[in-house]
């Protein structure tokens, strides 16, 4: 296999370059949209397409302005989410849990399936990779769409790196694992180690799910080279997108996510009624109390009741659901955060 030819004049072409920047996004949202748009065209300023090709993959369709400054776009629609699409022993393992203290001095545990897109994440990565080693272009660097802009000139030194070892990964949750939220591989090394890796019972062979685990385990015979912590000052996670629950841009009934503007909500079944518990974790928020607002509304979307609460960090309440109730928007400090059908058993969690 050779290079794709850009240009060609006289005897004398112009191939693609050697190198690829690979950014993965998901623009479920405006805000991501507009994200993605400003991180690309950051990109863009420093490097031009002679000298690094830009391929951008997703799962969700992207602005007309975005496969304009790419030189590649990729959408695979295939975004299975484990303990939703995938499930199995070893996925059910994974919870989230609210411990309630209830005024009697009883306290009880509501818990649900943790929803994961570490299989979902590794597609999309594998995807673009894979255009990579089918036209030899050697050095691929990988970035989310949410990656500090400290990220374009940290490639540098990975080019370096890439002459000697197959990858440049960053510490992750106390040195264990890699970071998989920017990274730098061969292309040819990443065909050998993680290429191969298609299907989900693959994807659960060393019994573990997340992504950062796993490229670990596949990655261990491979000659890594693993920096400190991207930013030890501010945490081993790289990008600013928290990932948590939004209502998505086309405004429509969603699966509900679970963890909604730093509250874990988890309704669960009591007595033929669906109560939907709203723990406040407020883990690295600078808020100490947050204003919540439930509505509920019939299957003709006509609206049977609405409460509010303000809920105090660490602390947590209870939304009763209504009868004939369907489907629940939930407002976090006047804001919609999620839209989702109470009726749907997947968003059901247990009370113990």
């Amino acid at each position: 296999m050779g290079k794709q030819t850009l240009q060609y004049f006289s005897g004398k072409s112009i191939e693609m370059p050697d190198r690829a920047i690979i950014v993965g996004c998901h623009c479920d949202t405006d805000e991501k949209m507009l994200m993605t748009e400003n991180f690309l065209s950051k990109v863009r300023e420093r490097f031009n397409n002679y000298d690094v090709f830009l391929i951008v993959a997703s799962h969700l369709s992207v602005s007309e302005k975005i496969q304009d400054v790419a030189d590649l776009f990729i959408l695979n629609k295939n975004n299975p989410i484990i303990n939703l699409d995938l499930i199995s022993d070893r996925s059910k393992t994974s919870q989230m849990m609210n411990e309630l203290w209830r005024a009697n001095g009883v306290m009880e545990r509501v818990s649900c399936l943790r929803k994961n897109h570490s299989y979902a994440h590794h597609l999309l990565i594998r995807d673009a990779f894979n255009f990579c080693i089918m036209n030899d272009i050697n050095h691929v660097h990988f970035m989310n769409y949410d990656s500090p802009i400290k990220c374009l000139s940290e490639i540098e030194w990975h080019v370096e790196k890439l002459m000697k070892y197959d990858g440049v990964f960053y510490q992750y949750h106390h040195q264990q694992y890699y970071s998989t939220e920017f990274f730098s591989m061969n292309s040819k090394s990443f065909d050998k180690f993680l290429s191969h890796i298609t299907t989900y019972e693959q994807w659960e062979s060393f019994d573990h799910i997340d992504t950062e685990v796993n490229y670990k385990e596949f990655l261990k015979t491979a000659k890594i080279y693993c920096d400190d912590i991207f930013d030890p000052d501010v945490s081993d996670v790289i990008g600013s997108v928290s990932f948590q629950s939004e209502v998505n841009r086309k405004g429509e009934v969603d699966v509900l996510k679970n963890i909604v503007s730093n509250f874990t909500i988890i309704p669960y079944e009591r007595d033929g009624r669906i109560v939907i518990n709203n723990s406040y974790t407020g883990f690295d928020d600078p808020k100490n109390e947050k204003h919540v607002l439930w509505e509920s509304y019939d299957e003709n979307m006509e609206q049977i009741n609405h409460l509010d609460a303000i809920v105090q960090k660490n602390n947590w309440c209870d939304y009763i659901c209504p009868e004939k109730c369907k489907y629940i928007k939930i407002y976090i400090d006047t804001e919609l955060k999620s839209f989702f059908d109470i009726t749907d058993k997947r968003n059901i969690g247990k009370i113990e």
